[in-house]
């Protein structure tokens, strides 16, 4: 989970291994090509599976915990990945609405 003590992202991290590393350093380098600056973060490959709200009570916060104690230790097969997507978000009240703004294959 990202946010410590108050989680505010349940998430499956990625192994993607020099391959994705390597993808993530052409991502950055292109955006910056063309006049984009990204924050440096440290890159933690991952699919958010849910977010949080930001008042969780401390009962949920712990159904939470024993949930991940339970199941936290899941394990997916590898998979190969055709393509990748640049994706908006608008935000409303209800939560974001996500849509792909462009496609890009990947080969190899």
């Amino acid at each position: 989970m990202f946010g410590g003590a108050r989680p505010r992202v349940l998430y499956l991290k990625g192994e993607g291994g020099a391959a994705l590393g390597d993808l993530h350093r052409v991502v950055r380098r292109v955006a910056q090509d063309v006049g984009i600056t990204l924050p440096r973060e440290r890159f933690r490959p991952h699919v958010t599976l849910a977010r949080f709200r930001r008042d969780m009570i401390e009962e949920e916060a712990a159904k939470l915990g024993r949930f991940m104690a339970a199941h936290g230790d899941v394990s997916l097969p590898g998979t190969r990945i055709a393509q990748m997507g640049l994706y908006g978000s608008t935000l409303h009240p209800e939560g974001a609405v996500h849509e792909m703004l462009a496609a890009y294959p990947l080969g190899g």
